[in-house]
């Protein structure tokens, strides 16, 4: 496998400067560091009734639930023809 490498010839001095910096630091300096932190907080959500369609709760689908419908497609060919 081949390998890549930056070709700084291309490079100004300020960049070269950052890179040459970067490079000292490392990547993953200046990073937090790690610790103890509270567990996830649980998300509830409702589940709908079983009797409930989706597009009675999310507009998203009933967005896309007019594609499907039969009557619309009808009126749309009514138009073209």
């Amino acid at each position: 496998m081949a390998s890549s490498g930056l070709q700084d010839d291309e490079l100004d001095d300020e960049d070269r400067a950052a890179l040459a910096e970067l490079s000292l630091k490392g990547y993953y300096h200046n990073r937090p560091k790690s610790g103890e932190c509270p567990p996830p907080t649980r998300i509830v959500d409702e589940a709908p009734a079983a009797d409930q369609r989706r597009t009675d709760f999310d507009e998203f689908q009933r967005k896309w639930d007019h594609f499907d419908d039969e009557k619309d497609d009808e009126d749309h060919v009514k138009e073209v023809r």
